[in-house]
């Protein structure tokens, strides 16, 4: 049934280019480098149109490989954390990678790319990271230095961790900057960036972090919870290489690592509507 109403909402997207189709790809390296995933991700943008380029996490930052249909950087060090070393500190969220930093001032710098007749410039940006009290501001700028948008760390938002703003004019390039406007805040710690535009279509967002299991998606502190935020039709899980490859594999436990991951990210379903999100 779940695929049912994902298959209806793509056939009334077609007809009547009225929706918009959440999907969400977790898996581990073969994601993170986004090589089968991107063809994925144009081949169905390209026959149901193209809601933007969704999910991105900033992994170069956290120094380690990206895709190549985006660039990541900045001058400033980020701590940085993936979610297969649960034991080291900072909490890990949508992205399954999870940058930081505690100097004011310091930014890093997006570029997203086209592909062939697809445009990903966006006018809209969901930015994910921990909204608390000790937490920096962050101003949007374009590149050339304009500033194009405004996150107040203490606004209210529908979701926890998460600040969504409008931008006047679709960009493919913007910079992030830390913002400090009180004593008390010394920190930013960023979980991911969702980009998108004002087309129906297809949004395919994926996770993909070297190394993972099931067990590291499962047990990182805000992952499955971040979920909702992208309103998924339809979540596809690409894991279980890595556990296999353990020569101490107990199948007991990893059916139940399994069934955890599973459990975690439909506990999250009832809390999100079915959004057609059309304009």
């Amino acid at each position: 049934e779940f695929l049912n109403n994902t298959f209806e909402k793509l056939f009334q997207q077609r007809a009547n280019n009225n929706k918009i189709i959440n999907i969400l790809h977790i898996g581990d390296s073969h994601l993170q480098a986004d090589f089968i995933t991107s063809i994925i991700r144009t081949t169905l943008q390209y026959n149901f149109g193209n809601a933007g380029r969704g999910l991105i996490v900033p992994l170069r930052v956290a120094r380690t490989n990206e895709p190549f249909n985006y660039l990541s950087s900045s001058p400033y060090y980020w701590q940085s954390k993936r979610c297969v070393f649960p034991d080291q500190p900072l909490p890990i969220g949508i992205g399954g990678v999870t940058i930081s930093n505690d100097t004011v001032n310091s930014f890093l710098n997006l570029k997203i790319f086209d592909s062939k007749s697809l445009t990903y410039s966006f006018n809209k940006i969901s930015l994910f990271y921990l909204k608390d009290s000790s937490s920096f501001d962050f101003n949007i700028k374009d590149s050339i230095g304009n500033e194009i948008g405004y996150i107040n760390s203490s606004s209210q938002s529908d979701y926890s961790n998460v600040n969504t703003i409008n931008l006047t004019n679709s960009i493919n390039q913007i910079s992030i900057k830390t913002i400090k406007t009180n004593n008390i805040q010394t920190h930013a710690v960023i979980f991911g960036i969702s980009l998108m535009n004002s087309n129906n279509g297809v949004l395919y967002n994926t996770v993909g972090v070297n190394g993972a299991q099931f067990k590291h998606y499962s047990k990182s502190q805000y992952f499955c919870e971040q979920t909702k935020v992208l309103a998924p039709d339809l979540i596809v899980i690409s894991l279980g290489t890595n556990e296999a490859n353990d020569t101490k594999l107990d199948e007991d436990i990893f059916y139940r690592e399994i069934e955890s991951l599973v459990f975690n990210l439909k506990k999250q379903k009832w809390r999100v509507t079915q959004r057609d999100h059309a304009s």
